[in-house]
């Protein structure tokens, strides 16, 4: 299971690019896009850059809907997905890191 963040936009991009990126990164839940997902999130942002600038076509609309959605940035399928998360450590110091409840 990669956990690793989505991290910084690719060097290669423009800046609206970048812009997006960032945009994007903010927006999607946090443990969905992951390092793992960059080619994703790189066709996202390409698609919606291009969208912005009117110059997309119907196909890479649907595109874009079809990615937007299985990173739950879509109303319909925003409780469908499910973040990925770090592996809990099970070490004798584990405890020390969750908040105790008290009761």
């Amino acid at each position: 299971m990669v956990t690793k963040k989505l991290g910084s936009p690719p060097k290669s991009f423009t800046d609206e690019q970048k812009k997006v990126w960032r945009e994007f990164a903010k927006m999607v839940p946090v443990g969905v896009a992951t390092y793992a997902d960059r080619w994703a999130a790189e066709i996202i942002v390409c698609v919606m850059a291009k969208f912005r600038a009117n110059s997309i076509s119907g196909a890479e609309t649907g595109q874009l809907t079809s990615l937007l959605s299985r990173f739950g940035l879509t109303p319909a399928d925003r409780s469908r997905v499910v973040a990925t998360l770090a592996p809990k450590d099970e070490s004798e110091w584990s405890d020390l890191d969750e908040p105790q409840q008290t009761v």
